[in-house]
């Protein structure tokens, strides 16, 4: 969830442009995830302005929530998962522009 913002443009470029099966697409937005949080996170690293309580409660959910996400993928059809993606996602894009 921490990089929903960056990964709903994303992942519904890569949805609508490239014709791969959305587990390879969740992949592949999941290491630019990794990349780009890992060069922020080293910045903030150096600033000081890391909560670490704050970094545990994050890792608390997200990691298994990115388990959970890893099973159901290989579970789900294909385009069963698709449809669910872009669905997500468009609910996060209209809430994030309800805000």
């Amino acid at each position: 969830m921490t990089s929903i913002g960056s990964g709903t443009v994303t992942m519904m470029l890569l949805l609508l442009l490239f014709p791969f099966s959305p587990a390879l697409i969740v992949g592949t937005d999941i290491v630019h995830a990794v990349v780009l949080t890992g060069f922020t996170s080293v910045l903030h690293m150096r600033l000081g302005t890391v909560d670490p309580v704050l970094v545990f409660y994050l890792l608390l959910g997200s990691i298994p929530g990115a388990l959970l996400g890893t099973r159901l993928s290989n579970l789900l059809p294909g385009h069963w998962l698709k449809r669910i993606l872009c669905c997500a996602l468009l609910v996060t894009g209209a809430r994030m522009l309800m805000v």
